[in-house]
């Protein structure tokens, strides 16, 4: 549970600061995944899995990067709306600095 919310918070951030599911998000999102799995388990996880994420062998790095893909497909119904959503809270926040501007001249 843990991990899907460390993915999850992951792929909600990209999505409102309107950024692509790139493989460069890919990349970062499945380093955030094992960093936090290495802080919740780093008292019994195995010597071969304490490394940095680019140390890990492919099936371990493949574990974290499944678990981004799938947070990735859980957001899928929702980005347009969030994004939307993202885009309304903006505009708003813009028109709200313009007249605080209007009012101050």
């Amino acid at each position: 549970m843990q991990a899907a919310t460390v993915a999850c918070n992951d792929v909600f951030e990209q999505v409102i600061n309107g950024k692509p599911f790139d493989d460069d998000f890919i990349l970062r999102a499945s380093i955030s995944q094992h960093e936090a799995w290495i802080e919740r388990n780093s008292e019994w996880a195995p010597a071969e899995q304490l490394v940095p994420f680019e140390q890990l062998s492919q099936e371990d790095k493949d574990k974290d990067t499944v678990i981004v893909r799938k947070a990735m497909k859980a957001f899928e119904p929702y980005v347009d709306g969030l994004l939307q959503e993202t885009l309304a809270r903006e505009n708003e926040w813009a028109r709200q600095r313009a007249a605080s501007a209007l009012r101050r001249s």
